[in-house]
């Protein structure tokens, strides 16, 4: 898929996103992030890429409702977009149901025309 260069592909690339968490996809996820990408969750668990999306392919994460609250996203020098993110997610990890808002900061690349995650955070709103 062919992204563009501005906020309007960066909120598009970030919907995707979302929407292959929620089915569980971690193929079309795979396709969104950089292969040296790093995701750090609540709590602080660093995951590199192959680590977060052996969570969806193990079933160890399986969300049942993903649906946004707020979604901001930026462009900054060079080819770099921010998005952050306020999800209300629903589903059970690693055997223990939850039912939160968390709230995830993106930093993306666009190269090679898309967007790929570079680095993540993620925690529960507060």
């Amino acid at each position: 898929m062919s992204d563009t260069f501005d906020v309007a592909g960066l909120r598009a690339a970030e919907t995707r996103l979302q929407q292959a968490m929620l089915a569980g996809d971690a193929e079309a996820l795979g396709d969104l992030m950089s292969e040296h990408a790093h995701y750090v969750g609540p709590g602080g668990a660093d995951l590199d890429r192959e680590a977060d999306l052996e969570t969806y392919r193990s079933g160890a994460l399986h969300l049942d409702l993903v649906e946004p609250v707020k979604i901001l996203a930026s462009l900054h020098e060079g080819l770099i977009g921010e998005t952050r993110s306020t999800l209300h997610l629903r589903g059970v990890s690693h055997g223990i149901a939850f039912d939160t808002v968390a709230v995830y900061n993106r930093t993306w690349l666009f190269d090679a025309g898309r967007w790929q995650v570079i680095a993540a955070t993620g925690e529960t709103a507060v």
